[in-house]
């Protein structure tokens, strides 16, 4: 078997992983959505109840109501801080899911290119030795001429 045929599983693996590195990738990247959304949604809602705590406010509060809502805000805030930290996590994540693609993506390339030069290799011997034999069919065939 030639050495370019030998190598085409191999090829297949790091095909494969390459196919699961884009998977990942992409599945990296609806969680950074995902998360994105998560993270305005709660930045939405607290802009929401902080309207609501001034438009109460406008009308009379009491401080027991008062110190209520700025706990809830406060919270809030600290449910947004901790969202915030998840999303730069999943960031980190996506970052590091692209360079194993990329990785995949060039291992499996480079295999390619190997198979691919092997092959070549692997023709260009194949057809020295088939003009070899010609020339020496030609040459039997001149001596008998002769």
């Amino acid at each position: 078997m030639k050495k370019s045929q030998r190598l085409a599983p191999v090829l297949h693996l790091e095909e494969m992983k390459e196919q699961a590195a884009i998977k990942n990738y992409a599945g990296m990247r609806e969680k950074l959505v995902q998360e994105t959304d998560k993270l305005q949604q709660l930045i939405d809602y607290r802009k929401e109840y902080q309207l609501m705590v001034v438009q109460e406010g406008k009308t009379g509060i009491s401080g027991q109501r008062l110190q209520s809502y700025h706990h809830f805000l406060n919270r809030l805030s600290v449910a947004i801080g901790q969202q915030q930290q998840q999303l730069d996590s999943v960031e980190q994540q996506l970052k590091e899911s692209e360079q194993l693609w990329l990785k995949q993506r060039g291992a499996a390339k480079n295999m390619d290119s190997l198979i691919t030069r092997y092959a070549a290799s692997e023709r260009l011997a194949a057809d020295k030795k088939e003009q070899g034999e010609q020339d020496e069919r030609a040459q039997r065939k001149y001596k008998v001429l002769q």
